[in-house]
């Protein structure tokens, strides 16, 4: 009788180990979602945890790096020296390039200079200087003097007003010399005076070709064709 019980509790032990495999492997398993919004947000949890970090390719790390290294931008605009300046000049002017220079702190840091000079394939130029002299007296007075020289060599003109023909599409070429200085003087926080002295000379001039602007047009088809206007005045300003 003793092996049998023996066989019997045997039995009896596999038969529970059994059931409590059954059981754990059946708790490890989800239930079937009972509605669609509980279906869902189960597929959005399994996506979440297969989720992996996207790999760069070589190309977009070396822009990522140039970029967090700032290289384009130490490069095309350095806060002071010499560097090269990419760009236009005027609507029409072409694409352009040139060197520019940058120096701040000059006259014992009192004064912060710029300049730059384009040039395009369409022979469209451009030289630009400027002075600023923002911390005079412990910066109650500020000092700017700015000049501008252009030169565009293939601007189109129509005809004036209502009476412009695109059939009639000429050349003309236009250089304007542009000179100013201010002046502006904060004797209060709350108050700021200035004034200032400004030069203005454009030139409209004819091309060569067919399409320039005198064989299309008559002088008095074309305002200050024929003459060379200057403009200069005196400002002043307070606030």
């Amino acid at each position: 009788m003793v092996p049998v019980a023996a066989a019997r509790a045997s039995r009896l032990v596999i038969a529970l180990l059994i059931a409590i495999a059954a059981s754990r492997h059946a708790s490890g398993q989800e239930a079937p979602p009972e509605t669609r919004s509980e279906e869902l947000r189960r597929q959005r949890e399994q996506k979440a945890r297969a989720l992996k970090p996207p790999r760069q390719g070589r190309f977009e790390r070396t822009l990522l790096a140039l970029e967090s290294g700032r290289l384009f931008e130490r490069f095309l605009n350095p806060p002071e020296g010499l560097y090269p300046k990419i760009g236009t000049i005027t609507p029409g002017g072409g694409f352009s390039v040139g060197p520019a220079y940058r120096r701040p702190g000059l006259f014992g840091g009192h004064a912060d200079f710029s300049t730059v000079a384009l040039g395009s394939l369409k022979r469209y130029w451009m030289v630009d200087a400027r002075l600023t002299l923002p911390r005079l007296a412990d910066g109650r007075v500020v000092v700017h003097a700015y000049g501008r020289r252009t030169d565009y060599t293939q601007e189109p003109f129509f005809g004036l007003g209502p009476a412009s023909d695109r059939a009639r599409a000429s050349l003309y070429g236009l250089g304007n010399t542009d000179i100013s200085t201010s002046v502006d003087i904060a004797p209060r926080p709350w108050l700021t005076v200035g004034s200032g002295l400004s030069y203005l000379r454009p030139r409209a001039r004819t091309v060569d070709g067919a399409r320039s602007i005198d064989r299309i047009f008559a002088l008095e088809e074309a305002p200050g064709l024929g003459h060379t206007p200057t403009s200069s005045g005196l400002g002043s300003s307070s606030i």
